[in-house]
């Protein structure tokens, strides 16, 4: 046999495919969870320091990962989708943000509504932090700074990215999304985590910035804290069909805008860079 034939790659088979993509899974939840540590290091701190524990953390992380001088790889880079958003596309994410919220407090409203709420959507301990004088702030800087930023960067870039290489983007924005809504671990929180992650991975595959899913999942968190900021004393539990029934409508309210603004935000992030980088 010649040295060419030798060297040949050999093809994928469905076994090798699969088991590459377990694999940039796997790679992809241990440099998460490993991230976790740091993170929630703030719980045995003060407020004050762990407010600027939190803002120190997402400094290195951004370093790590996003700068070029910082340790990440020109490769990890690309993998990452750290590149700006195109500018046309920023009008049509303003148009999804709030959608993001407003998606996920109907299908919580729904969920409540019915009796189905498990109360698991925050841990004790955290929400025991946020009642210290200070603690809230802390909160919204970890909620709606920190936690998009890293599960941004671990879900829509270093797993969705290669996902999409192997099976292509609406295999991969699925596989993702499930994989998102699963790490949360919240039975009643699962269908807008899979629907969130759906929308946050067709924004970053569509757009071909990791920080338009950012910007995305920031508006979603902080829509959420807002509205429990300002009504506080809402209950919407065991209502049932009578806050069931409008509360999904405004989410499929919000479906169908996102179905409308898709191609656009499609054509917006692509124009200028067409034929780069894959599909």
């Amino acid at each position: 046999m010649s040295p060419v034939h030798r060297n040949a790659r050999r093809p994928r088979t469905p076994l090798r495919t699969a088991g590459g993509a377990l694999k940039d899974a796997v790679v992809a939840l241990l440099v998460w969870l490993l991230w976790q540590l740091p993170i929630y290091a703030f719980l045995e701190m003060p407020p004050r320091l762990a407010t600027m524990w939190l803002c120190a953390v997402a400094a290195f992380f951004v370093w790590c990962y996003a700068m070029p001088l910082g340790w990440g790889s020109p490769r990890g880079r690309a993998t990452a989708r750290v590149r700006p958003v195109p500018r046309a596309a920023w009008p049509w994410l303003a148009v999804l943000a709030p959608g993001m919220s407003a998606a996920a407090l109907s299908v919580w409203m729904v969920v409540s509504a019915l009796g189905l709420d498990d109360g698991s959507s925050l841990p004790e301990r955290l929400l025991a932090y946020g009642d210290q004088p200070g603690g809230a702030l802390v909160l919204v800087l970890l909620l709606a700074g920190l936690a998009p930023l890293l599960e941004e960067f671990a879900f829509r870039g270093w797993l969705q990215r290669p996902l999409e290489r192997r099976y292509g983007p609406v295999p991969a924005i699925a596989i993702t999304a499930l994989v998102f809504a699963v790490a949360h671990m919240s039975l009643s929180g699962f269908p807008i985590y899979l629907v969130g992650g759906a929308a946050l991975g067709y924004a970053a595959w569509a757009t071909r910035s990791i920080w338009a899913g950012v910007a995305l999942h920031v508006a979603w968190n902080a829509g959420v804290l807002l509205f429990d900021g300002f009504f506080p004393a809402v209950d919407v539990a065991g209502r049932g069909a009578a806050v069931a029934v409008p509360a999904a409508l405004a989410f499929a309210a919000c479906v169908a805008v996102f179905a409308w603004v898709a191609p656009r935000l499609r054509r917006a992030g692509r124009g200028r860079r067409r034929g780069v980088d894959g599909v």
